[in-house]
């Protein structure tokens, strides 16, 4: 019965997009409903039942393997909805939750439309204040960019989303304190970049403080207990990749979209910069080998390779914890997968499994 009503829900959603993609023009849609469309099509079933759920940040690629079965029509209302919003003379219309939200659901339907994404980026960054930007909306705006399938090598979305992060950036270090973000929030915030530094976003100066910024917090909370294995996996993953795209720095590179640090004072600068993240990495650890194996037993093994990977690159040595992942990993008896991002290949990966059995080894 409950495949039949699944059906019979994706033919009534088939029926609307249809209806929709007819229509000559959509001056009648409130922002507001142009958003919750999106988003109800974005996580609309598949015939067997299963949702197509606003993914976290480690499973980004099943969303729109998953969601391709749920409509034929919705592509092309995806498409058009797209060129209307990205059409429209201001966007001041939407509230910023709203505009992150149509983001959000392109990535998470797997739907690319590059001229709405800069235009949502342009008009971002246009604006005087985020005063209105919760943390929800910052954290899903770059959650968004990072998981759509936008072509970043294009000149211009290049040039909107290096100016969107690092304005983005600079508010959320702006910030007095980040208590009012979730473990999910930051990780996320912190996973979009670091999923980006393709672009180089990583050296820029207000991007490089917001990884400051967020390392010192968390440093700061008394516990991570609010962290699970999804979030401590990512978050890790994200500073490894960032240290690892910001080692150019200690030759002075360039640090656009914010002010320059003197040549002088870089070396200094990265030394802090090291040694704020080697405290993030101590704290996981002991949270980690505070946890007992039940706990950690909620770790997917997926969670696991991406921290090995992490305190691997990070040149992090902390022979109890591997001795403990290790007996995790064991335990489960099954392949440790480590996330790879959008550019890497199974031939030619840079988070090679042979580094995690090497480390193991030892």
């Amino acid at each position: 019965n409950n495949n039949n009503n699944n059906v019979r829900y994706v033919e009534l959603f088939e029926k609307v997009a249809h209806h929709i993609i007819n229509l000559k023009q959509l001056s009648s849609f409130k922002p507001q409903e142009l958003s919750t469309t999106l988003w109800s099509f974005a996580t609309l079933p598949n015939t067997e039942g299963e949702a197509v759920a606003p993914s976290s940040s480690s499973s980004l690629s099943s969303s729109s393997s998953s969601s391709s079965s749920s409509s034929s029509q919705r592509r092309p209302l995806f498409e058009k909805l797209g060129d209307h919003i990205a059409s429209l003379n201001h966007l001041g219309v939407f509230h910023p939750r709203s505009l992150s939200d149509v983001l959000l659901a392109y990535a998470t339907a797997g739907v690319s439309h590059a001229p709405l994404f800069d235009r949502v980026a342009e008009h971002f960054v246009s604006l005087d204040h985020l005063g209105a930007f919760n943390p929800e909306v910052l954290a899903n705006t770059i959650r968004a960019f990072a998981k759509a399938e936008v072509d970043a090598a294009s000149s211009s979305s290049y040039h909107h989303r290096r100016r969107l992060f690092d304005k983005l950036a600079k508010h959320i270090v702006s910030l007095r304190h980040l208590d009012e973000f979730t473990a999910r929030q930051l990780c996320d915030i912190v996973w979009g970049l670091a999923t980006m530094a393709d672009e180089n976003l990583s050296s820029q100066h207000h991007v490089g403080l917001l990884f400051d910024k967020v390392a010192d917090h968390i440093v700061s909370l008394e516990n991570l207990n609010t962290f699970d294995g999804e979030n401590i996996g990512n978050l890790v993953w994200a500073f490894a990749k960032a240290r690892e795209d910001v080692h150019g720095d200690d030759d002075g590179d360039d640090r656009d979209g914010g002010d320059d640090v003197p040549l002088s004072s870089s070396h200094h600068h990265n030394h802090r910069k090291q040694q704020r993240h080697a405290r993030l990495f101590e704290k996981v650890a002991n949270h980690i080998l505070a946890l007992d194996d039940d706990e950690l037993e909620t770790y997917e093994q997926r969670n696991i390779g991406n921290i090995e990977w992490a305190f691997s690159r990070a040149g992090v040595d902390n022979p109890r914890l591997f001795e403990k992942l290790t007996r995790n990993y064991h335990h489960h008896d099954s392949v440790v997968v480590v996330e790879k991002t959008k550019d890497e290949d199974d031939g030619n990966s840079g988070y090679d499994m042979a580094d995690n059995l090497l480390r193991w080894a030892k």
